[in-house]
């Protein structure tokens, strides 16, 4: 494992179908989806990524798994499954009501990502995870000797947030905190 590069992000990116139900609301979001696809894609091309690894939820179909698909990569999620959170003392749901059980499941949750990479062992890998995550995984990779990238959506001029719609329109953003 030479480099890995972290993109940070709200989860709302990723699902491949809309979250929003009016058109106003798709139409944004389709934007913003947009924009963070070519981001990864200029990622991917620009370093050669052997692996897209992402925190996903497993149930539907996510933006990673998609262009690693389209770029005959390979692909890797990086979402513990219940059962290894039960075994680490982690409640889901749950878990993130309280800072002391949130601050244990990330710890155990980023510690689940770097083996899971650390695992794949590819020259250059593509992690995309929720923000919250960044500076952990930062912290495990170049501890061992990994040169890491940090790109945080929150620095991408194209990024608004979670449309909020009215039944009509795009009322506002939500930006999830920096916690």
């Amino acid at each position: 494992m030479e480099s890995v590069h972290i993109f940070g992000v709200n989860h709302f990116l990723q699902p491949v179908a809309p979250n929003c139900f009016t058109p106003a609301g798709c139409a944004d979001e389709a934007e913003q989806k947009a924009a963070f696809r070519a981001a990864l894609e200029e990622i991917i091309r620009r370093n050669q990524a052997g692996l897209i690894a992402e925190e996903e939820k497993p149930e539907q179909r996510n933006l990673g798994a998609a262009l690693a698909d389209e770029h005959q990569t390979n692909y890797i999620g990086l979402t513990m499954p219940v059962v290894e959170r039960e075994r680490c003392g982690i409640r889901t749901p749950g878990y993130d009501q309280h800072p002391d059980t949130r601050a244990h499941a990330y710890q155990e949750f980023e510690r689940y990502m770097f083996e899971r990479i650390a695992a794949a062992d590819a020259r250059v890998t593509l992690v995309i995870c929720g923000r919250r995550h960044m500076r952990g995984l930062e912290q495990r990779l170049t501890g061992a000797g990994v040169v890491v990238s940090m790109h945080d959506v929150y620095d991408c001029e194209w990024y608004r947030g979670v449309p909020h719609e009215d039944g009509v329109n795009v009322i506002g953003y939500e930006r999830e905190d920096e916690g």
